[in-house]
């Protein structure tokens, strides 16, 4: 079970974005904002989270990003646009949701549901490559749990026992939870060298999975006391007892009748 809960994917907003992503490719407004400069790209950004995205920014993170040819990327060294979003779906063993699909889901992606949409447009001024990028949201709040958990904890749909509980860990962080268990933000109580163990601990069992460098899964229930054992020993013990009984009396009856054809044949 530990191995299945290290994937989620989220069929609902797959079933959304095909939905949509026609509508997307032949937006007859979005050709035009790419003409602009990219500090314009603030405007296909309100239009495509009014039109589109209405349903899902709630609980969804989405990111635009636009890569003409030769464009970089401004991160901690320059990287060419499309070599990264290449790399990205190399990365994260992306596959598209659907055949012919412009979405592909990215497994394990920060530990996080993951989706990234490719869409090429036509401009005035050449080929443009339009990047959305869609992760779950998480918003910290003081408590240092994130607001958002509890809601999205609702999409899982992995069936597990009523007194079960787990919890998905990213890089250490939590990620995801599900049940009445408390599980702290970090994963540094749980770490296991030999990818999995079973721990005591808060009245819990736990059992550890470190699926990978990066993924971690926790199982947990409650500590069975020993009373349901000894009642049901002591249950088990009366049947014994009882079928012992039922047998010691047939034996019993057997050897009467034995007896009573004996005297008959004597007398």
């Amino acid at each position: 079970m530990t191995n299945k809960l290290s994937i989620e994917r989220d069929l609902g907003l797959e079933l959304e974005l095909r939905s949509i992503e026609m509508k997307l490719a032949k937006d007859p407004i979005s050709a035009i904002i790419l003409n602009l400069p990219k500090e314009n790209l603030k405007l296909l950004e309100q239009r495509f989270s009014e039109l589109y995205f209405q349903s899902i920014k709630q609980k969804y993170l989405i990111s635009l990003t636009i890569c003409r040819p030769n464009d970089v990327l401004p991160l901690p060294q320059l990287v060419d646009c499309t070599q990264y979003y290449e790399a990205l779906l190399a990365q994260y063993d992306a596959m598209p949701i659907a055949d012919g699909s412009s979405f592909f889901y990215l497994s394990n992606y920060k530990g996080k549901v993951g989706y990234l949409g490719i869409f090429r447009y036509l401009t005035e001024g050449g080929p443009v490559n339009l990047y959305i990028e869609i992760d779950s949201r998480f918003a910290e709040d003081p408590s240092g749990y994130p607001n958002e958990l509890f809601d999205y904890q609702q999409q899982d749909n992995t069936v597990i026992p009523s007194d079960y509980s787990y919890a998905k860990y990213f890089n250490g962080r939590l990620t995801l939870y599900k049940g009445n268990y408390n599980y702290p933000i970090s994963a540094e109580k749980y770490k296991t060298r030999n990818g999995f163990a079973v721990e005591i601990k808060d009245k819990c069992v736990h059992f550890v999975n470190q699926v990978s460098d990066d993924n971690l899964v926790v199982i947990s229930r409650p500590k069975r006391s020993l009373f349901p054992y000894i009642v049901s020993f002591s249950y088990l013990m009366l049947f014994i007892v009882q079928y012992f009984l039922l047998f010691a009396r047939k034996e019993s009856k057997a050897e009467s009748g034995i007896k009573v054809e004996r005297s008959k044949e004597i007398s």
